[in-house]
């Protein structure tokens, strides 16, 4: 492709741009990868693309056009200091269609891959367990930063209080906590009717305070 390549990408050499393959054969194809002099300490990811041709159009009619790509990837480590840095930076969550989904916001500040691991425990308001479950696993690149999402399947109606505990190495642990209410569909109906109340009432004295105010106006410029 047009694309400018960068890092990985651009350090490997392809000796062909194009192959031919007939039905069910397989060719081997050699690459190198020349790492710059001053290429960053660290992890780096890339990968090598394949992709068919695409069909000559047709002269007459309207054709579906269909391009396979396939991709494997590349990851290099560039020996040197490895700093291998996580930051909790942020830990919420809300309703989804009737469960509780957890949102744990991560950051690589280091320059390899991190592959965090690490649970959730729900307790009541006096502190007791009631349920543990694992964070999502997803890999973190360097200087990247991702959200976790995690679902409490048990979701169930109270007052709880949700600990995270996240992981990436020896005595390398993270942890944050936060406190949250399930409410019942009854309550969460009259908590959105009330709020409704509200604020078609805020909306119902904007209109008399208008009217009125417009209506005074109109006097003073009579007189």
């Amino acid at each position: 492709e047009d694309r400018e390549k960068v890092d990985v990408g651009a350090w490997i050499n392809m000796p062909v741009s194009e192959l031919s393959l007939k039905p069910n054969e397989t060719k081997a194809v050699d690459f190198t990868i020349k790492v710059p002099e001053n290429a960053e300490v660290g992890d780096h990811m890339g990968a090598i693309i394949v992709q068919s041709k695409e069909a000559p159009e047709a002269e007459k009619g309207t054709v579906m056009k269909v391009v396979s790509r396939v991709g494997a990837r590349i990851y290099l480590t560039v020996p040197g200091e490895i700093i291998k840095e996580l930051e909790f930076k942020d830990f919420n969550w809300k309703m989804e269609e009737s469960q509780v989904v957890f949102y744990l916001t991560l950051a690589n500040k280091g320059n390899v891959r991190i592959a965090p691991k690490g649970e959730i425990e729900i307790q009541d308001e006096s502190g007791n367990a009631v349920d543990k479950i694992k964070i999502t696993e997803r890999e973190v690149f360097p200087k990247d930063t991702i959200v976790l999402p995690t679902k409490w399947e048990k979701t169930t109606v109270g007052k709880f209080i949700a600990l995270a505990a996240v992981n990436y190495g020896t005595e390398k642990n993270l942890t944050k906590k936060l406190s949250f209410e399930v409410e019942s569909a009854q309550k969460h109906q009259k908590t959105l009717l009330e709020t409704g109340l509200i604020v078609g009432g805020i909306i119902i004295l904007l209109i008399i305070f208008f009217a009125v105010r417009k209506k005074f106006d109109f006097k003073l410029v009579r007189k």
